[in-house]
């Protein structure tokens, strides 16, 4: 398993299907039992969401920076 902690959360990163920046609102998707129909949602609001969106954006690649738009 692969946890991040976030103010009072550990969240398994294994376990997250999808990360929705909202401004002041991090949504982030779960998958437990590997279909969409189970999907459940936690929502980081200041500077939990914030910390998120700092550490994704170290981690990720950015393809819009990348020569051709990463085509």
């Amino acid at each position: 398993m692969n946890f991040i902690k976030i103010g009072d959360r550990y969240i398994n990163l294994d376990s997250v299907t999808y990360i929705r920046d909202r401004g002041n609102t991090v949504s982030v998707g779960f998958n437990y039992a590997g279909t969409s129909e189970s999907l459940n949602w936690a929502e980081l609001k200041g500077a939990d969401a914030a910390n998120l969106i700092k550490w994704l954006d170290r981690v990720s690649t950015d393809l819009a920076a990348m020569p051709n738009g990463g085509q």
